[in-house]
């Protein structure tokens, strides 16, 4: 299924402010209810910068929702609308059609979970104005609310200056705390809207981004983000799956000329089996049962001979980059990288063939304990 057939059937619903804006705003709205959603408009419709255009995709088909937009446009000129006729359930998807309304130079994403601090995009304007040769990104703070709904501690993200390598690892940088400059798009394409990536499309994006494009932390409190929104987005992603899907190449298809074009739910015959079939079951379940019906199994070249390569390093350095990254491909698409920052994915050993330690052995034994508990004691590889 094509980008084109999913969006055909919106409805565009214009802003009434027709001056040029600075910013655009791209907000997708899938969860219930619309208080959230009034949160995150409101905060945007309060910014201090007041070039901006802020375009709602309305993916709810709620009629509560699409009520409170109509209000809203009419009291504020700068706000459009995007309304589907049916849920897609696609981030990526609703980014995807706000950007061909978008008119400012510079775009921010967002989820009706976000929510922006008053002077937010005006100080990121600043510093991408300040140091245009970059893609600057703030960070935001992360809230916790107890049972009863009260927000119970705060705490800034504080991993913005890592190097941007560690991408590789996890992401750390915001959704909402981007400033994407439109020729970075022209360069490499958009967000990929695969079902692959359905809660990683971001991650994908500023991985791809930094390959081709230096990217600069600035000290800018964009907002506010839920830390069960957080835990719900991650808990949906089955990491050596989109790991393999974010290491293939795909820029050239993700033009904006192009991803029209592009499909939404095609396993790659390059992949590994159980990659294709993770592929096959979200589209099931995000794109509906009848979008795969009659499709047949893509096969692979090398089902046989599939395997996953899993690295445990203290750092994701040069020696990685060099002997795993560099890899030809397929192989280099079916390593993954974990590092003893991060509290070691049990989850990563159910997968892996063959784990290789970097470095140093004693600071993972724990981890290497369990590994050889199961299959993979007998291809266990260790470094010094």
């Amino acid at each position: 299924m094509k980008v084109e057939a999913v969006i055909r059937d919106t409805q565009w619903f214009a802003e009434m402010d027709n001056s040029q804006p600075e910013v655009s705003l791209l907000l997708y709205v899938r969860g219930d209810g619309k208080s959230e959603l009034v949160r995150a408009v409101e905060s945007v419709l309060a910014q201090t910068l007041k070039a901006i255009q802020l375009i709602v995709i309305d993916d709810t088909l709620d009629a509560e929702v699409s009520t409170w937009l109509a209000s809203a446009q009419k009291r504020d000129p700068r706000l459009a609308v995007l309304r589907r006729s049916t849920v897609v359930g696609i981030p990526a998807v609703g980014w995807i059609e706000a950007l061909k309304r978008a008119r400012a130079p510079l775009y921010v994403l967002a989820k009706e979970s976000d929510r922006f601090h008053r002077e937010a995009l005006e100080q990121m304007l600043r510093e991408a104005q300040r140091t245009p040769e970059f893609v600057c990104f703030g960070y935001v703070d992360i809230v916790e609310h107890d049972e009863s709904g009260n927000a119970r501690a705060v705490k800034s993200d504080k991993e913005r200056g890592k190097s941007m390598v560690e991408l590789r690892v996890h992401n750390f940088i915001a959704r909402n705390a981007v400033l994407i400059p439109h020729y970075a798009i022209e360069a490499i394409g958009f967000l990929d809207p695969h079902v692959m990536l359905s809660q990683a499309a971001e991650w994908d994006f500023w991985r791809r981004l930094s390959e081709s494009f230096e990217m600069k932390a600035v000290d800018v409190a964009v907002g506010v983000c839920d830390a069960s929104t957080i835990r719900a987005d991650a808990a949906e992603v089955d990491l050596w799956a989109v790991e393999e899907w974010m290491r293939t190449f795909r820029n050239d298809r993700l033009l904006l000329e192009l991803i029209d074009d592009y499909e939404l739910d095609a396993p790659d015959p390059t992949h590994a089996k159980v990659t294709r079939e993770v592929c096959a079951d979200l589209t099931r379940t995000r794109l509906g049962e009848h979008r795969i019906d009659g499709a047949k199994e893509v096969a692979g070249s090398n089902d046989e001979t599939d395997g996953y390569l899993l690295i445990v390093n203290v750092a994701y350095d040069a020696s990685t980059t060099l002997y795993f990254d560099l890899l030809p491909p397929p192989f280099n698409h079916r390593v993954r990288v974990v590092t003893v920052g991060q509290n070691l994915p049990l989850e990563a050993l159910a997968r892996a063939t063959a784990i290789i330690v970097s470095r140093a052995v004693r600071p993972y034994e724990a981890y290497l304990d369990i590994a050889r508990q199961t299959r993979h004691s007998d291809v266990l590889l260790s470094g010094r």
